[in-house]
């Protein structure tokens, strides 16, 4: 999904960050660190915030530009969290700032910011049961989110369905919890229209990010570390001798800075034009069709829909 080009609300939501950030982070060093990475992740993307924000005005009866920008901000700061994480976990935070800082303190600032979304919730100026519902979700899809993490971080992935799955966990989630935020506590039929169309575009989402990773040559990527995703996938499963050079490489303890500078080229070659990119592509399409006949069954105003349905991914 594309982020507007308003660095207005970039700069509201970093205010509002930071406000919750000196409440809750009395350590100067954390505090410095904490408002730092906010400023980073913010500036470079708030498409979640954007999620929350859509479905606030699309399924909310009562609104408060207030609330609206304190539910962005919780969600941004969540999603600062699990980057964070993973990026730790994955080893691969190298063009990050938190790449700079030892474990102990990232993991102070991760669980700080999680506290620090948590406790503002319960401080949301709505009713109980708003706040009880948002609560609740936050904890459930959190927790399917960590567990897809889990999933991933194992590398055990030896089928397309595995793979969903740990994307549907991962992604998902957390696309979900973005979309439920927003809407707030509709009923049970929309909101499972809105868990289940939200956690479409989490998996186009980690479909895209696993196949720029595998093109993107970073110190640290998932093709050093031999992570098992769905492009990587279609050259395991598929019998052509091609892809002999990948299964090798993944099926040994072979290196691959170890490599030859031919091999290398030869192997990125395969990877680019094998077909796995394309096939991704087609998986994409299928779950982009789920997602906008998921849509169509809205009990929403056309407008509201066609809102929806131009989201740009």
């Amino acid at each position: 999904m594309e982020t507007r080009n308003n660095s207005q609300l970039h700069e509201e939501l970093i205010f509002i960050a930071n406000q919750l950030i000196e409440t809750a982070f009395t350590e100067q060093h954390l505090h410095n660190l904490a408002q730092s990475y906010v400023r980073f992740k913010f500036h470079q993307s708030i498409n979640f915030a954007l999620l929350t924000e859509l479905h606030y005005s699309i399924f909310r009866e009562q609104q408060t530009l207030k609330e609206q920008r304190e539910l962005q901000v919780v969600m941004e700061l969540i999603i600062l969290a699990a980057d964070i994480l993973d990026d730790i976990q994955d080893k691969d935070a190298s063009i990050y700032p938190w790449s700079e800082v030892n474990f102990e303190e990232n993991s102070n600032i991760i669980i700080g910011l999680l506290l620090t979304a948590f406790n503002k919730i319960t401080l949301l100026d709505c009713c109980f049961e708003v706040k009880n519902f948002i609560s609740q979700q936050i904890h459930c899809l959190l927790l399917q989110s960590i567990n897809g993490q889990q999933r991933d971080l194992n590398n055990r992935i030896t089928t397309e369905t595995e793979y969903l799955e740990m994307a549907s966990l991962k992604s998902g989630s957390l696309t979900q919890l973005a979309c439920v935020l927003g809407a707030g506590n509709v009923s049970e039929k929309t909101l499972n229209i809105i868990k289940t169309y939200s956690n479409y575009i989490g998996i186009i989402a980690q479909i895209r990010n696993d196949v720029h990773d595998l093109l993107t040559e970073h110190q640290i990527s998932d093709l050093h570390i031999k992570k098992i995703t769905l492009p990587v996938l279609y050259y395991l499963c598929i019998d052509d001798d091609d892809f002999l050079p990948i299964k090798h490489y993944y099926n040994s303890e072979q290196i691959f800075m170890h490599l030859t500078d031919s091999e290398k080229d030869h192997f990125m070659k395969v990877i680019r034009q094998g077909g796995a990119i394309q096939y991704c592509h087609a998986v994409e399409k299928i779950y982009y069709r789920k997602f906008i006949n998921c849509i169509e069954g809205l009990p929403i105003s056309n407008i509201a829909r066609e809102q929806l349905l131009t989201l740009k991914f």
